[in-house]
């Protein structure tokens, strides 16, 4: 809770000084809310794995445009994004004394894992041409929902608070407010709390949306 109210104070600073900025020559601050689709995946390679398929979820939030030159402008956003995936696992190459559910012994498995964040990118972008940007960030991520869907949902303690990967993307405006956007997150940090040397399992997510942007100040 103190990471999250640190992060949310961090936009909080980011915002007020682009409002005490706004009348830069480098042009005019904006900010909006912004919404739409995500399609994540997983680096998850581990024993029994057979196949992986990615998890629909969506994300959703605010952000601020800071002018920083012409052609290059900064912003911050303050999102909810849920990730995750699906894999199945073939069991068939297992026995009890490996600790599994006798239920599941020579069967094969689907796991659904939903992981819910509150994430902050800070992106920089670069206008092509007048509404037409493409973008590139860090994004600080932090995990306030995970569930694993067969029978019982799974402990939030399995996977760590903490995330962070590389957003690359590209937007367009089609009218003065209303603009379309993609993105992919690639991330860096192991989503699993597990022993050192341990493979790690990362997200992966494609995200596309809507933004709108409030009047120019």
């Amino acid at each position: 809770m103190k990471k999250m109210l640190f992060a949310g104070a961090i936009q909080l600073a980011l915002f007020l000084n682009a409002q005490n900025t706004s009348n830069s020559q480098n042009g005019s601050i904006s900010y909006g809310l912004k919404g739409g689709l995500n399609i994540s995946n997983a680096t998850d390679k581990s024993f029994g794995y057979l196949n992986q398929k990615s998890r629909i979820g969506f994300n959703a939030g605010t952000f601020v445009n800071i002018p920083i030159s012409k052609s290059f402008s900064i912003q911050p956003e303050l999102l909810f994004s849920q990730y995750g995936y699906k894999t199945e696992y073939d069991f068939s190459l297992i026995n009890t004394e490996d600790g599994y559910d006798p239920l599941l012994i020579g069967k094969k498995a689907t796991y659904t894992t939903n992981l819910g964040y509150i994430v902050i990118p800070i992106m920089v972008q670069y206008s092509i041409i007048p509404n037409l940007y493409v973008e590139v960030g860090p994004e600080f991520g932090i995990n306030i929902i995970a569930q694993e869907k067969r029978t019982i949902d799974i402990d939030k303690e399995f996977f760590k608070t903490f995330n962070f990967g590389i957003s690359f993307g590209a937007g367009y405006y089609v009218t003065d407010n209303i603009g379309i956007t993609a993105r992919y997150v690639a991330g860096l940090t192991d989503i699993y709390n597990r022993p050192s040397g341990s493979d790690a399992i990362k997200n992966n997510v494609f995200q596309f949306g809507i933004v709108y942007r409030f009047k120019k100040q």
